[in-house]
């Protein structure tokens, strides 16, 4: 290429200026046309509608995920986010490099660059015409997109008529915003490019630097210095949208810096080819094609070695995607491991396990080194539309609540506006606690209603939830117990401060207490306040839910009436703090993290360090401090919550240091044995401080028991309020206890365990050599359940407890004589279960409590009571 003496030889009125303007306009278009039905012309159109046809047919192939999306209020960005999860992590940059490249190397591959100077064009006016349309179409390729992105929404609405337009205008303004940023975040690439394919005649050698300075982007990505990689801009804006990564600088000034230096420096070489010794390399180095393939990608290797060299590994973001997978299939392949596992038997996947305990839908996300690592759904959201678990499915999983209602309290006392430590009535201006003579004169405070103890009754709520066509009690009924209230009303049954007795009653008490003190609504304040500054964007303590979140929510399933779905889906909780909070896995993995960070002091978060301790501190119990249970494992402490509704429950745990956790969510009311497999297999999988792993037992053990000697194990045994039997089914020994039936495993002549629970039993001998109970080993501690001996009730006692009896819900249960024994039927179980006596009076039900029949004065039956607490259960109609 000549230096720039040459001059136009034409010379019109209005001067030079005029003249170059013209020529600038006439070159672009020349320059434009020679990129007409070519390569780029096709590659820029194939590029722009190939992720939205691909999505499209997803959306029309899948009608029924489609018909679910359209209902949601963020329809356009589920679109917009999924085409540009693709199209930003790989296919943007390559189609940049590639098009860059084919423009610049037009005039090489039809060998005119000749021709071009002696047209009446300066070098410049070249330069930057081709500079122009490489921009013109990258801009063409960002507008084919957005069609294809509205496209992908529109169509379907068009071809199905169950898919409904979007009632929500096009974000045009947030979207014309986030293109904007991807195309600044592109130029880097489009100037080294167009800059490499302007000075090396091979069409081959710029296109090989820009795949492997691709390649090595993908790897510099996972470095806290990725901003300095311009091929990583990309990629960063997409997970920087998408909150997974927070670059540590602006990167799109580090674009614009990339993007003039390269453009600036192509133009002077361009200008002054012959004179510049990097010219000169260049030129020598195309010239022997055997030496310059290799030493291009030997210099984009060096290059990456370079920025790499400077990353310690603590400096990674985090883990690879291969590496995350793999921790994702240990999870998923050793869901039954707690304490013990068999040597010769294949581990189960976590499909299997939903299947054992029959749940129906299960949501998960995992905490690794204080970020969301992943978040993952299973099963169905409602088994009869065949709507499969997503990240974003909302359960209701009832006492979590009282975690996130805590905070606010907490945060109010960080700011010096309350005091959890003085008496609640200070605060409470709608109404008072009454007092009674069982508080001893003492006073309860609300560090005591968050830590539960300050001895009140009613223990939770998620039982009695009422449908969305009852009439919804408001929080003062609750507490006050007046209709439509389904439970009586909140009082003291003891002293506060003397003992951990667990209350959702005094979780609504303190929920008052802040609905008197903020005067506002407990939905409106908590959202504002705490579910906002901790990214709960899919959280809402509303009861009812609004109509606009329902398609997200996930159907609940009970083991009342054989595993049914909910009537109408779900239950409505109006004790918010306690039990009615609607959320999703990765809304509370976001709010340990929150607290987590707080316990290291770190600045920005929603609780300060001193007041993170106090809610992290057990307050009278050893377990139980203010909304948190504290669980000390082998000297490693973790904080963690269970809950559950009608239909729902779900679990979370979090470390106090290092960062890590888990939260697990289903669609079904009693399923704990499974959230404590998860745990642990999470718990294998990231090598958590304290967690033990399991112990090797074998499945044909020389200690097992012979069939002949069954009948001398099998029986029923009272574990401290429950009981808890031992059967036979298929030739095999199986524990049953709380509704959880697990095979029975020998490792010593009398010493047996259950692979899924998380204890060692000892069966306990007499004098005479029988057995008398078991004794159970849980933390180092032991207890004896003792072995039942049943007795048999007269044919007149039948005649005397038969009948009607209402319980205190106003459910009716009838007691009734089948055969040679007493049955009862409730409304709320799953069947009929006989009754099986201890005495004349008291009685159990197998696989339950046990109970005594109360009477009065004249023997007659006034109802039924808790053997353990004396209080009347039902009471006969």
């Amino acid at each position: 290429m000549p230096n720039e003496k040459h001059k136009s030889t034409t010379r019109k009125k209005g001067g030079l200026q005029s003249t170059l303007q013209l020529h600038f306009l006439h070159s672009i278009q020349s320059e434009w046309l020679k990129t007409r039905r070519s390569a780029v012309d096709w590659l820029t159109l194939i590029g722009g509608f190939f992720i939205p046809v691909i999505m499209l047919a997803a959306r029309l192939l899948q009608k029924s995920k489609t018909v679910l999306a359209h209902t949601t209020d963020i329809v356009w960005q589920q679109a917009f986010n999924q085409c540009w999860q693709y199209m930003a992590m790989f296919l943007l940059p390559l189609g940049i490099t590639l098009a860059a490249s084919l423009i610049a190397q037009i005039e090489y591959r039809n060998n005119t660059w000749k021709q071009l100077f002696v047209t009446p064009q300066s070098l410049s006016v070249i330069f930057w015409a081709k500079m122009v349309v490489v921009l013109v179409r990258l801009i063409q390729f960002f507008v084919l997109f957005n069609i294809g992105i509205y496209l992908v929404v529109m169509l379907p609405a068009l071809v199905y008529s169950e898919v409904a337009f979007p009632a929500v205008a096009y974000p045009f303004g947030e979207f014309l915003e986030a293109n904007l940023k991807f195309f600044i975040n592109s130029l880097p690439i489009l100037a080294i490019q167009y800059f490499l394919s302007l000075h090396i005649k091979n069409f081959i050698i710029p296109i090989a630097v820009g795949f492997a300075l691709l390649l090595a982007s993908l790897i510099a990505l996972s470095s806290s210095y990725g901003y300095l990689f311009p091929y990583c801009y990309s990629s960063l804006q997409y997970l920087t949208m998408d909150n997974k990564t927070n670059p540590a600088a602006n990167i799109r000034l580090w674009a614009l810096a990339y993007f003039t230096f390269f453009t600036l420096l192509n133009y002077l070489l361009f200008l002054n080819q012959t004179q510049n010794a990097f010219s000169n390399f260049i030129y020598k180095m195309r010239k022997n094609k055997a030496v310059s393939i290799p030493l291009s990608l030997i210099l984009a290797a060096g290059v990456v070695a370079i920025f790499y060299s400077f990353v310690p590994a603590s400096k990674q973001l985090g883990q690879s995607k291969a590496e995350i997978l793999q921790r994702i299939q240990e999870v998923e392949q050793q869901v039954s491991l707690v304490k013990y596992q068999i040597a010769d038997k294949k581990l189960t996947f976590l499909e299997e396990r939903m299947k054992h305990y029959n749940v129906k839908g299960l949501s998960i996300a995992v905490i690794n080194d204080y970020k969301i690592e992943w978040a993952k759904g299973y099963g169905w959201v409602d088994v009869a539309t065949q709507r499969p678990v997503t990240p974003e499915t909302i359960f209701q999983p009832g006492s979590i609540s009282k975690s996130v209602h805590a905070l606010a309290l907490l945060q109010l006392h960080q700011e010096k506006k309350i005091n959890l430590f003085c008496d609640i009535n200070n605060y409470l201006t709608s109404w008072k606690f009454p007092y009674n003579d069982k508080t001893k004169g003492r006073k309860i405070t609300l560090a005591q209603l968050l830590s539960h103890s300050a001895g009140l009754n009613t223990h939770g709520f998620g039982i009695y939830g009422y449908k969305r066509n009852e009439q919804i009690p408001t929080v003062l009924q609750i507490l006050k117990g007046e209709k439509p209230a389904a439970l009586p009303p909140i009082t003291s049954l003891f002293e506060p401060g003397l003992r951990f007795k667990y209350s959702g009653g005094g979780t609504m008490l303190s929920q008052q207490v802040l609905m008197d003190f903020t005067q506002q609504d407990y939905n409106a304040y908590m959202t504002k306040q705490i579910l906002q500054p901790l990214g709960m964007k899919s959280s809402f303590f509303a009861q009812p839910p609004p109509d606009e979140k329902l398609p997200l929510l996930a159907t609940g399933y009970t083991t009342i009436r054989q595993d049914q779905a909910i009537e109408g889906n779900f239950t409505v909780q109006p004790e918010q703090a306690a039990a009615g909070l609607w959320t999703t896995p990765t809304d509370i993995a976001n709010l340990i993290i929150n607290l987590q960070k707080a316990l290291r002091g770190d600045a920005g978060t929603l609780l300060n360090k001193q007041t993170a301790e106090i809610a992290m501190t057990p307050y009278h119990d050893e377990k139980a401090s203010m909304g948190f249970f504290i669980d000390d494992i082998n000297g490693v402490k973790y904080f963690q919550h269970g809950a559950g509704n009608p239909g729902f429950s779900g679990k979370y745990i979090g470390s106090f240091e290092g960062g890590k956790g888990v939260v697990v969510f289903v669609n079904s009311d009693d399923d704990p044995a499974l959230f404590e497999e998860i745990i642990n297999a999470v718990a294998m999988a990231y090598e958590w401080e304290g967690f033990e792993k399991p112990k090797n037992i074998v499945s044909k053990s020389s200690f097992a028991v012979a069939p002949e000697k069954y009948a001398e194990y099998i029986g029923y045994y009272k574990d401290r309020n429950n009981v808890t039997s031992i059967t036979e089914k298929n030739n095999q020994l199986y524990y049953t206890a709380l509704g959880n039936e697990w095979q029975m495993h020998f490792i010593s002549p009398d010493r047996f365990v259950n692979i899924e629970g998380n204890t060692e039993k000892q069966f306990v001998r007499n004098a005479e050599g029988k057995i008398s109970g078991y004794e159970i080993w849980t933390d180092d501690k032991s207890r004896t359940a003792q072995k039942l001996t049943l007795h048999e009730l007269s044919t007149a006692l039948f005649e005397k407890y038969k009948g009607f009896y209402v319980e205190s819900g106003g459910e009716i249960d009838s007691i009734y004589v089948k055969g040679k024994e007493l049955w009862i039927y409730m409304e709320n179980a799953i069947h009929d279960t006989p009754l099986r006596f201890l005495s004349d009076t008291d009685f159990f039900l197998p696989d339950g409590g046990i109970y005594t029949f109360v009477l009065d004065e004249k023997q007659k039956v006034k109802g039924v009571a808790g053997k353990h607490n004396g209080q009347l259960i039902i009471t006969r109609k």
